[in-house]
């Protein structure tokens, strides 16, 4: 599978669950959730900001957070709230950097395709792994055990 075929698979994917679903209601953060680790939320676009500014390595988690069927729903908050209790464990140490790809703003779906493109991420749920020096080092894609989420962090920090 080319890449531009990889690309129009994650358009489609995105554009099939905004049609779908029936959003909440559109914002221009990454990431609006009590439980978030970025309580003032962070605009898409400053994400390139955050990681050449902190020079810290940072994880890039790409995830969704709107209403859909039960089942899916479900799988997501569980998903999210164990990216957000790995992330408290490393708040001074990281940058956490949220992408809910259930946003209806449709220039905020250009940026998120763009960051996905970026790093390579084919599907979601998934979480990028940067070093200090922004350069993507592991994708992970779909759920995670917490214990191999922190051996892969362990060393960056």
């Amino acid at each position: 599978m080319n890449k531009f075929n990889k690309i129009f698979i994650i358009l489609i994917v995105i554009v099939c669950l905004i049609g779908i679903i029936g959003i909440k209601g559109g914002f221009s953060k990454i990431w609006e959730k009590e439980s978030s680790i970025s309580e003032n939320g962070i605009v898409i676009g400053s994400y390139e900001n955050i990681i050449k500014n902190n020079k810290k390595p940072t994880i890039i988690v790409f995830s969704y957070d709107a209403d859909c069927c039960p089942s899916t729903k479900k799988f997501f908050d569980d998903y999210n709230e164990k990216i957000n209790k790995v992330a408290k464990g490393y708040k001074e140490d990281l940058n956490f950097i949220f992408i809910n790809t259930g946003t209806v703003n449709v220039e905020d779906k250009k940026q998120i395709i763009k960051i996905a493109e970026r790093y390579d991420v084919e599907y979601l749920p998934s979480i990028v792994l940067l070093n200090n020096n922004g350069e993507s080092l592991k994708v992970i894609v779909n759920d995670f055990e917490e214990e191999e989420l922190h051996d892969l962090i362990r060393p960056l920090i």
